[in-house]
């Protein structure tokens, strides 16, 4: 479990930041959430990785409720609340299943993103070649040509 010292340490958010983002996410992970020594805000891993990812978001140029809301619709699609799943509970009371299927759809998004990018370098690369004068060997020739007259002229080139 992690207070909002371990939290604003490894996030670089400000604890007002964090306490926002929290109340927010509070929702979505009701296990995760506890008090603790002197009524210390705990969370787990769950919520620590949906911080993480809201923080990726926002540094991608998203608005902070934007992130969280994104955040929100991903932690809804993979089901981490449902009640029928059961998942596998470690010490801390994570859902570790869920994590794992949370990065797993993280990876597989993040290699759509790479094959369509690398597709439209391939596109970009092939539309800038046709617009491209070919240079041709006669033009390279004259220009050799005048350089050396430059140069039994001038001197120089």
């Amino acid at each position: 479990m992690y207070n909002l010292d371990d939290l604003q340490r490894i996030t670089g958010y400000s604890k007002d930041q964090l306490r926002d983002r929290l109340g927010r996410l509070r929702g979505f992970f009701p296990k995760d959430h506890s008090r603790g020594p002197k009524n210390a805000l705990l969370v787990g891993d769950s919520v620590l990785a949906g911080l993480q990812r809201t923080k990726e978001l926002e540094s991608g140029g998203v608005s902070p409720s934007v992130a969280l809301n994104t955040v929100a619709d991903e932690v809804k699609n993979l089901g981490v609340n449902d009640p029928k799943r059961a998942p596998q509970q470690t010490k801390a009371g994570v859902a570790k299943d869920d994590f794992i299927d949370f990065l797993k759809a993280q990876l597989a998004a993040q290699d759509s993103e790479i094959k369509f990018l690398r597709d439209q370098i391939i596109v970009s690369r092939d539309q800038s070649q046709a617009v491209l004068p070919a240079q041709s060997k006669a033009s390279s020739l004259e220009l050799t040509r005048w350089a050396a007259l430059r140069v039994a002229l001038f001197g120089r080139v």
